[in-house]
């Protein structure tokens, strides 16, 4: 059964993925232009795919609030790829992040989905900080510059394997009041409870 979208812009739909959702995503790794900064370029098989997947269903129980949602556009229901907040081991941050068709770059799905990601990070979860890592040959913060409390950091980075080991760009989006961080962190303690891997 496929659920119902959890989250939704002016645009886009955000649900959770199923095993039906395959074939976008094994489409989506089978494009070099989407692959290109992705790890080695590589792309992605039918195994390494099926892998992926059931990584991603798994962490749907173990992050309570995270995880990778298949995005889909309103208007005619296609599959644009997916967007994802992900709890960064050993840190007490979520990393925004996303993978678009070719076809839906160049139209604002990017700063519309990441922005919606972050509000929902902020406002509903109770983060305290949430970053993003961009190859420094195509600088990136969509979503980032986009919330009325948080101010954005931006440095570079030691090459990071995702991007092929080009030099980088870390992004971070901060609150910026005293009492609104206390009470974020209140809420992240409480939500990241059940999350693996907490020190």
């Amino acid at each position: 059964m496929t659920p119902s979208p959890w989250l939704q812009t002016l645009r886009l739909d955000m649900r959770e993925f199923v095993a039906s959702d395959f074939d976008d995503v094994y489409l989506l790794n089978q494009d070099p232009r989407v692959m290109r900064y992705i790890g080695d370029g590589r792309l992605s098989t039918r195994a390494e795919t099926a892998t992926a997947m059931r990584r991603i269903q798994r962490n749907y129980r173990r992050y309570p609030g995270l995880g990778n949602w298949r995005a889909s556009r309103r208007d005619t229901g296609a599959c644009i790829g997916w967007f994802t907040l992900k709890y960064v081991p050993k840190t007490v941050e979520v990393e925004v992040g996303y993978r678009l068709q070719h076809e839906a770059w160049g139209q604002g799905f990017a700063t519309e989905g990441a922005r919606e990601l972050v509000r929902y990070g902020f406002d509903c979860l109770g983060l305290y900080r949430d970053r993003q890592w961009s190859p420094q040959l195509t600088p990136d913060r969509r979503g980032l510059d986009h919330h009325r409390h948080a101010e954005l950091e931006s440095r570079r980075a030691q090459p990071h394997r995702r991007f092929r080991y080009l030099p980088c760009v870390h992004h971070a989006l901060c609150r910026q009041q005293p009492a609104s961080v206390a009470r974020a962190r209140q809420g992240l303690r409480a939500c990241r409870n059940s999350w693996p891997g907490i020190r």
